[in-house]
């Protein structure tokens, strides 16, 4: 929780830990600016709430009109729904680049943590951790997945993968960004099932593998799922893991 704290802190511009339960506080941030390091993308609008706490971060140009949004926890909580959303839109399009306005997105997420305690591991006999010896199959699964599997979660052991049929139907990678990790010790846990092997406990048992991996170098795990991927939630809550907080980013 307090390397969270500390992590969203220098990302939003403010001291997380200072705001009071129930308050809003609305920052400007020459951040929202430029490309957020290790995802890519540039943040126009930024917001955690998180222990009834809630944190906007948005562009200097824009810090008026939202400040002029925002006067409650009622209004900040419309911003997750389609109408608030379409405001944020609006508002963001206002101010970005004409040349980027296509590719402008809201992704709504939700955070979640783990700590030794209360980490509840989960084995199955198939799911092991990847070494360089399974390059062939982990390039199979590339050619058909979301993601690839980079070299160093393979490197430093912290990518597991569940083999059945004599491929990897589920695999686990970590994602690191110079900040998070160097700075803070947080690392963000990806994962896949290929769909005709879903909802047989083999996306729980990859997570084990990689959290337990992370917890055991004194590494916090954080795992990020889309609100309304449910099955996902689940599968982070079974073993243990907790809510820090709701994230909606408007990126482009």
């Amino acid at each position: 929780m307090e390397r969270l704290d500390s992590f969203y802190s220098e990302c939003l511009g403010t001291p997380v830990n200072k705001i009071k339960s129930g308050k809003i506080k609305i920052v400007s941030s020459e951040r929202r600016l430029t490309r957020e390091e290790g995802y890519g993308v540039i943040f126009p609008f930024l917001l955690l709430y998180s222990s009834n706490r809630c944190i906007i971060s948005v562009r200097p140009d824009l810090i008026d009109l939202v400040s002029a949004l925002i006067h409650d926890e009622t209004d900040a909580k419309m911003l997750f729904n389609d109408a608030g959303g379409k405001i944020v839109e609006s508002l963001c399009r206002s101010v970005i680049p004409k040349d980027f306005s296509s590719r402008l997105r809201s992704v709504y997420s939700l955070e979640l943590f783990v700590d030794r305690d209360q980490f509840r591991q989960y084995n199955i006999p198939e799911c092991r951790r990847l070494t360089k010896d399974d390059h062939e199959l982990i390039d199979e699964m590339n050619e058909i997945s979301d993601f690839t599997c980079p070299d160093e979660c393979i490197k430093d052991g912290t990518a597991f993968g569940v083999f059945v049929d004599g491929k990897i139907v589920a695999r686990s990678t970590t994602i690191h960004t110079p900040i998070a990790t160097q700075k803070y010790n947080l690392v963000w846990i990806g994962v896949e099932t290929l769909p005709e092997y879903r909802q047989k406990g083999y996306a729980k048992a990859v997570v084990s593998g990689t959290t337990d991996a992370l917890l055991l170098r004194g590494q916090t795990p954080v795992y990020t799922h889309a609100v309304w991927n449910v099955a996902s939630g689940r599968t982070a809550k079974a073993l243990g893991y907790q809510l820090y907080g709701e994230l909606l980013r408007w990126q482009y």
